[in-house]
Order: structure tokens, then C-alpha cells, then sequence
């Protein structure tokens, strides 16, 4: 059985955090004595051998809206991951993630617009390109010094976050330095949706460890969505059987169950 309770999973946490660091201790104690005759470089270079990597939430792919919702060029912002980024068409029709406040003024982009040089910031103008890249300073032009200074120039650079539509779903992996591992990882989506779903989105004053609770319960669903979706009723609930649950290691993991209604 999991649970997505605060306290206890710290708990959890700080108990195989403990472990783990006297385990690794004991390790390096291992390798330091195994090696005295060695340099300490190469000590250090076989203990690090043996540290997991950490799960990223960064490197993942989420969605954030649906193509439906999306109405013109843009921008239209989106906060991911305490992030603050906007979405936008560029030139070529693609959508773009990048993001959201102009490293000039700290202006938020979402108040700007699109024009043919990209996404232009409200305040002075400036003007990024589907790379993130500043390509116009307005009250630069004309003085080649401060042009070389601002344009091409990575402090005035907007970081730009790999994009992906799925099933109508524009989905964004809010990493800029991962966009390889991205192109080879495709977004999960239920294979049994139809290509172009009818989505819907809707804002609620829930923190996202409520959310993951949430995903944990879904005996809440013939109860709960009763009037809200189709063929979900009290009547229909079914004793739900214990979770199947496979360890993905730092890719995460997957979760079946065989259903909370008689439907399913």
C-alpha cells in the first residue's frame, strides 16, 4: 500500500537517507583502506562510481495545455515547477516554450506579443527568437557598441524548454540543457485515448502533493465525479484490489490496479 502523507514520507526519507549514508560511508572506509597505496584521485573517482543519480522532475515531460485552448500565437503563460514561462507560435508555425520574464526588466512576456522576430516584451520592445536568443534591442539601434553588447549576449538570453504535441496535448520538459535526452524519451499518454481527445482544464487551490495523493485514490472517482463524468456512479463502486507496483528505479515507477467501478 502507498501513501502520499507529508510526515511520514519524511520520515521514510530521513530513515533511508540514514541508512544510506552509513552504508556509503562504509563504503568509502572500504575503498580507503583498500587503496592506501593509491592516489587519493583515484579513491574519490570509485566511491562516486557508486552514487545513484537522483530522480530530476525537470527531465520529465508534462502537459500544459490543450491544443484547443490555445487560441492565436500567443504568448500564454504557464507556471511549471515554480517556474514562470510562456508558450508561443513562432514563424514557422511551431509552438515554443521559453521563459516567461524578459531578463531586461524582469517584465512578465505573457503581457507581450508576437511578431515576425519572435516574441517581443511589452516594456522596451526587446525581442527573442524561437531559441530564446535576444535578436532586437529597439533603443539600441544603430549604436554597434551596445547592439554586440546586448544581442547574441547569453545574460540577455531567454532559457527555451524542448516542446512536444501529443494526442492534443502540448506537452513541455521544463529542462533547457537535456534537449537530447527529451527528443528520445516520448511523453506518456494512455495508448487507448483517441488522437484527439476532448480535454478540459480547470484551475484548483491544491497543492501538487494533494494532486499525487490524489492519483493514488482513485476510489474517489464513482463517488466524487458522479455528475461530472459520464457513467460514474455510487451504485457502480467496486472494493478496489491492492496496487501492482513496479519499481522503475530513477525513471520512477508504474502502478496497476483492477478498477474502482464495475465498468472497469
Amino acid at each position: 500500500a502507498l501513501a502520499c502523507n507529508d510526515r511520514g514520507l519524511a520520515v521514510t526519507a530521513t530513515a533511508v537517507g540514514s541508512l544510506a549514508g552509513a552504508c556509503l560511508a562504509s563504503q568509502r572506509r572500504h575503498k580507503i583502506r583498500a587503496a592506501a597505496v593509491g592516489t587519493v584521485k583515484e579513491v574519490v573517482a570509485d566511491v562516486s562510481e557508486e552514487l545513484p543519480e537522483s530522480y530530476s522532475w525537470e527531465r520529465q515531460w508534462y502537459p500544459v495545455m490543450p491544443m484547443s485552448m490555445l487560441e492565436g500565437n500567443g504568448p500564454e503563460p504557464v507556471r511549471l515547477l515554480a517556474k514562470d514561462l510562456v508558450l508561443w507560435r513562432d514563424a514557422l508555425g511551431e509552438w515554443k516554450c521559453t521563459d516567461g520574464i524578459c531578463p531586461h526588466r524582469l517584465a512578465p512576456l505573457a503581457k507581450g506579443r508576437v511578431t515576425k522576430q519572435g516574441l517581443m516584451c511589452r516594456f522596451h520592445g526587446w525581442c527573442f527568437d524561437s531559441d530564446g536568443d535576444c535578436v532586437k534591442v529597439p533603443m539600441a539601434t544603430g549604436d554597434e557598441e551596445a547592439e554586440k553588447r546586448l544581442i547574441g549576449n547569453p545574460c540577455s538570453k531567454l532559457a527555451s524548454y524542448p516542446t512536444k504535441i501529443v494526442k492534443g496535448l502540448l506537452f513541455v520538459w521544463p529542462h533547457a540543457h537535456s534537449t537530447e535526452e527529451a527528443q528520445c524519451k516520448p511523453p506518456f499518454v494512455a495508448e487507448e485515448l483517441s488522437e484527439s481527445p476532448n480535454w478540459g482544464v480547470f484551475d484548483a487551490p491544491a497543492s501538487w502533493r494533494v494532486w499525487m495523493e490524489q492519483s493514488w485514490d482513485p476510489s474517489h472517482a464513482p463517488f466524487l465525479h458522479q455528475f461530472a463524468l459520464p457513467n460514474f456512479a455510487p451504485e457502480l463502486a467496486v472494493a478496489m484490489d491492492e496496487f501492482k507496483v513496479e519499481d522503475l528505479g530513477n525513471v520512477g515507477l508504474t502502478a496497476e490496479h483492477g478498477g474502482y467501478m464495475q465498468s472497469n
